[in-house]
């Protein structure tokens, strides 16, 4: 059986201390599991329950085929929460690298290659993006640990792109904090950045699909 994997991070630089907080899947018969764990808003780290990782490496231990999107990135997210990937890896297929094979002149982006093959919209991204911008505004009220420039988990960002707006990729996890602390304007930001990271994996293994019938 073949499981796609996707993480949502708290920042793209895993190795200064950005995290993941919501690992999705989606297998060959269509079934989506999911991880998702609250995020402590003054350290921007995971509160994962006990048990969890083991859940999840037993999971990816048992499947035939393992479909990542830049796998490297994914892969590092999980090593760091304690998911051991080394015996991963000769099981994983990378849809990123199809796509460059695919055709090498083209945007590689998962959303981009979604429409224009697939037919997929991502509205849901859309959504995610609206929500996170407006929570980011929420959070620097209340001096919760929002994506900054100088913040020790973005060394690469550069001035100029510290606006309120540009860095919400990295708080991702915030509407749901915020609707877990009472501070969100409506109950769709409990599960806006899930309905995000479920799609994108069953994203990956659609695509995947497309690149090995072609």
């Amino acid at each position: 059986m073949q499981i796609a994997l996707d993480t949502e991070t708290s920042g793209l630089d895993i190795r200064h201390g950005c995290r993941p907080f919501f690992v999705s899947t989606c297998n060959s018969d269509d079934k989506t599991v999911y991880w998702q764990w609250d995020v402590d808003p003054h350290t921007r780290q995971p509160i994962i329950p006990p048990g969890e990782i083991d859940e999840i490496q037993e999971y990816l231990d048992s499947c035939e085929r393992l479909v990542l999107f830049n796998a490297p990135f994914d892969m590092l997210a999980l090593l760091s929460v304690g998911v051991k990937i080394d015996h991963l890896w000769k099981k994983t297929d990378d849809v990123l690298i199809k796509s460059h094979i695919y055709n090498s002149l083209e945007s590689h982006k998962l959303k981009h290659l979604c429409i224009k093959y697939l037919d997929i919209l991502d509205d849901d991204q859309e959504a995610l993006g609206m929500a996170v911008k407006k929570a980011r505004r929420i959070g620097r009220r209340l001096k919760w640990d929002i994506a900054r420039k100088d913040h020790p988990h973005f060394p690469g960002i550069k001035k100029g792109d510290n606006d309120i707006d540009s860095l919400w990729p990295a708080d991702m996890w915030l509407p749901r904090a915020l609707w877990l602390a009472g501070e969100a304007p409506d109950d769709s930001w409990e599960s806006v950045c899930r309905v995000y990271g479920l799609r994108d994996a069953e994203r990956t293994l659609i695509l995947n699909e497309f690149y090995d019938t072609q």
